[in-house]
Formats: structure tokens, C-alpha cells, sequence
């Protein structure tokens, strides 16, 4: 089953149950590195069991797999999903989410990212003062990370190479108070505002 999830060496499954009740009545789990829910996120009884699932593993990283409406895919993480991966997510690709969460504390693909950006952007605005801190070459990577890009694509529409990419990002982390890219999505859209400022915003 691992070889199947395309885990290596390093990663080990240690346990799996069918459902929550089975799981939450299990007296003798251990506390894994990370739990992994096949489930799809469509209303608040499904946000409700993330949450259950958080609180019995709260050491744990949670990555959901299944589809998530648009509109609750920011309420996931905010009830402790630290990835959210679609059911058509090539599992063999598994263990690359492992190590982007183990370096960063979460990990988002492209389609997520942007389900969470224009939901944000209906809901919120960029915090304008912190924005306005930025270089000029911060500000030009942070717009493409909030377009999903990842670090390669930033390098190479950007012309830099991507260790320039990742010193930049740390920098841009610090400023934010962030640790990965979602957060600082969610960061720069923390506040309410209309999508003409966002827009105005992206081009100082």
C-alpha cells in the first residue's frame, strides 16, 4: 500500500480505518506524522469532521484528499488541514506533498490556491501597509505566488534562478509573519476590500 501512495523508505503507514467512529473508538492509535482523509469537503457536517479529526491528532499533519467547494476551502485549513489535494492527484506524487509540508508546514497545488484567492478576493483585501514594504522584486514574486506559480515558474518568468526565488520568499515570509505560501496568501487577503483595489494594488 505505501508503494502504491508512492511513499519512500522514509514513510511508513502505520495504520488505516475505514471511518471516523472506527477511528475515534480505536483506543491504541499512535500519533502519526500525518493523517490522510479521503473525503470530500461540500458543507459544514464534512468541515466538522476535519475538525474532529485535527483535535484526536493534533501533532499531526492533515492532508485531505476529494474535491472542496470553493467557498470552504479556507474554512479546511482554518479547522486544520495543512494540505488539500484533489482525488484526481497522481498518489505516486504523494511523498513530494510530504516533504513540502515537513520544509514548509503546508502545501497547496495550483487549482487550490486559486479557489482560495478568489475566494478571498470576494471576501477580503491585502494588508496595503506591509504590501507597500516590499521591494520592488518582492512585490513582482508575491503577485505571481498569489497567481499559484510555483518557484520555478517565478524563476523563470522573472528571469532568476530559484535559489534568488527562495531568498526572496524568506524575506517576504519574514515581513508577512508567514512560514509557507498559503499563509501568505491568506495574509495578503485578511481584510475587506473590492477586486478593483486588489487590482490597483497588484500594479504598484
Amino acid at each position: 500500500m505505501a508503494e502504491s501512495l508512492g511513499l519512500n523508505d522514509l514513510h511508513q503507514i502505520i495504520f488505516s480505518v475505514s471511518d471516523i467512529v472506527e477511528l475515534v473508538t480505536e483506543q491504541d492509535i499512535p500519533s502519526p506524522g500525518f493523517v490522510l482523509l479521503h473525503r470530500d469537503i461540500e458543507d459544514i457536517m464534512d468541515l466538522e469532521r476535519v475538525s474532529e479529526i485535527h483535535q484526536f491528532f493534533r501533532k499531526s499533519y492533515l492532508i485531505i484528499i476529494g474535491d472542496c467547494d470553493r467557498n470552504l476551502v479556507l474554512k479546511a485549513l482554518e479547522n486544520g488541514a495543512c494540505s488539500l489535494l484533489r482525488k484526481s492527484f497522481p498518489l505516486k506524487d504523494l511523498d513530494f506533498v510530504i516533504n513540502e509540508i515537513e520544509a514548509y508546514g503546508s502545501y497547496l497545488p495550483p487549482a487550490f490556491i486559486t479557489r482560495l484567492i478568489v475566494t478571498l478576493r470576494d471576501n477580503n483585501t491585502y494588508d496595503i501597509q506591509k504590501y507597500q514594504n516590499l521591494t520592488v522584486k518582492e512585490k513582482e514574486i508575491t503577485k505571481l505566488v498569489c497567481e499559484g506559480k510555483c518557484y520555478k515558474e517565478i524563476a523563470f518568468e522573472l528571469k532568476i534562478s530559484f535559489h534568488t526565488v527562495n531568498y526572496h520568499l524568506k524575506n517576504i515570509y519574514l515581513k508577512f509573519e508567514v512560514n509557507s505560501k498559503s499563509e501568505l496568501v491568506f495574509k495578503l487577503t485578511n481584510q475587506k476590500a473590492e477586486p478593483k483595489r486588489l487590482n490597483k494594488l497588484n500594479a504598484v
